[in-house]
């Protein structure tokens, strides 16, 4: 997989700035980023079936953050 061509939800906190890299402002959101760096080579993945993450509830437990007093998902459902 290309590096650039491969997204995945990360939530978090998110600083959107300016072309001259002034603060415009703080969000916390879930937002589609690359999923590996460096961005610019390949990339070798490996499918696991999803039992392999845990049940549902070790998933939200693991991935589940509170910022600025919002639960987020780190890394989508």
């Amino acid at each position: 997989m290309w590096g650039y061509d491969r997204l995945t939800p990360m939530g978090g906190l998110w600083e959107d700035r300016d072309e001259h890299q002034i603060l415009i402002r703080e969000v916390v959101e879930v937002r589609m980023v690359p999923k590996y760096t460096p961005f610019d080579r390949w990339h070798i993945e490996c499918w696991l079936p999803p039992e392999s993450y845990g049940t549902p509830e070790d998933w939200k437990k693991l991935t589940h953050e509170t910022v600025k007093g919002q639960l987020i998902e780190q890394l989508g459902p």
